[in-house]
């Protein structure tokens, strides 16, 4: 059978697990039921100026247990401390997502994790010492790597990861579909929290653009309490690293809402979208910025199937007004660079009027998510230049260029 991106989704509904790297709870209460709780690594989200969240899970059930991260400028005097506590109500949830704010990016920040259990009359359980170094910091020198439409596959994650902390990325964007269906919360801490073994993201932070398959399933709701993130609410925004500023944006579903289940509401996620890059062409951050890039889910424009052309006809003015050099996808599991101005003749779903009549912005499209198909995605930025990679598992490389 050819293999497809939607014959791979039909035949894999899931990938058995590696086996993680975790830590044990130490409480006593712990012990002496027999019963150690599994506590994923933490994970770096979500990197602006001067904000990270701090994500971890407990991977079997467990009693109510309150998170907290404390956190300082000295490995030794963690002196600040922050719970899992949305609207000042601790979380007791086995995923626990923590946004520290107001941070100084000029310094190595320390952190580590906290659990305890209700009731628990012991010293409950913490986490050793992280650091991470901010990724706003003023040099010129930027790198990152983005993997995508993994679907389950936690060999193709682990051999991303590995090339992402080889080539010394600051961040790396994980561009959506890391599910085929998130079907109940279980499947959020396996396949976020435990895919890989030993942490992917404790001190390199993830960036998570959300795919259409990561919106669907009887727990799809839940993704964003284990994504770290600027506002809650939403699952687009921007930052800078060095001269480069990036806008990650919410491609959402790839189908209409009326094509969807009876409560889906996307399309008007994808038009409030339209307001935020009106507000980004006076953002300084974005404004004085060398190069832009976009990290989202689907792609603008493609030569094969998979689009949607309602999004790109709603950003497209935006990101023209905020001349963005290039934008990141997946989604087709085809990798395919599209450059500027491409014949209208290749593109499927050609642009429409009023816009120009081809793509006006480089499209690159990783591919995945079996192990022939995946791709991994480096970016270096030094004096001026952007030099993009794309890579199949064995290492080879598939594009080349700069922008």
């Amino acid at each position: 059978m050819k293999d497809t991106r939607r014959a791979f989704l039909e035949k894999t509904g899931t990938v058995a697990l590696f086996a993680s790297s975790v830590t044990l709870i130490n409480a006593e209460e712990a012990e002496a039921s027999g019963e150690k709780p599994i506590i994923s690594v933490p994970m770096l989200m979500g990197p602006t100026t001067s904000e990270i969240s701090v994500c971890w899970a407990i991977s079997n059930p467990q009693a109510n247990t309150k998170g907290w991260v404390e956190y300082g400028y000295d490995k030794d005097n963690l002196d600040q401390k922050k719970y899992a506590a949305p609207h000042g109500y601790a979380q007791y949830g086995r995923i626990k997502n923590v946004r520290l704010k107001g941070l100084d990016g000029k310094k190595r920040l320390y952190y580590r994790c906290c659990l305890k259990a209700e009731n628990d009359k012991h010293a409950g359980w913490t986490s050793e010492v992280y650091h991470y170094d901010s990724i706003t910091r003023p040099d010129k020198k930027v790198k990152f790597a983005v993997m995508n439409d993994t679907h389950l596959n936690h060999g193709v994650i682990k051999k991303c990861i590995e090339r992402s902390k080889a080539f010394g990325s600051d961040f790396i964007s994980w561009n959506g579909d890391l599910f085929n269906y998130v079907t109940k919360e279980q499947d959020l801490i396996d396949q976020i929290f435990m895919s890989y073994p030993g942490g992917m993201a404790q001190e390199t932070p993830l960036v998570v653009p959300r795919g259409n398959h990561d919106c669907r399933g009887a727990a799809a709701n839940l993704f964003g309490q284990a994504i770290g993130r600027p506002s809650s609410d939403e699952f687009y925004y921007h930052y800078r690293v060095g001269d480069v500023a990036f806008i990650v944006l919410d491609s959402t579903e790839d189908k209409e809402d009326f094509r969807l289940r009876p409560d889906a509401a996307f399309d008007q996620i994808l038009r409030d979208q339209v307001i935020y890059l009106e507000s980004l062409i006076r953002d300084p951050l974005i404004k004085q910025a060398k190069k832009k890039v976009v990290l989202t889910h689907i792609p603008l424009w493609r030569t094969k199937d998979w689009g949607r052309p309602y999004m790109r006809d709603l950003w497209l003015e935006g990101l023209e007004k905020n001349q963005v050099d290039l934008i990141i996808s997946g989604h087709t599991h085809v990798y395919e660079f599209i450059p500027k101005n491409t014949p209208k003749a290749k593109l499927t779903d050609p642009v429409r009027d009023p816009h120009p009549p081809s793509n006006s912005i480089p499209q690159l499209i990783g591919g995945g998510p079996s192990d022939s198909r995946a791709t991994v995605i480096l970016g270096a930025y030094d004096q001026g230049k952007l030099m993009i990679q794309m890579e199949d598992m064995s290492g080879k490389i598939l594009v080349k260029f700069s922008v």
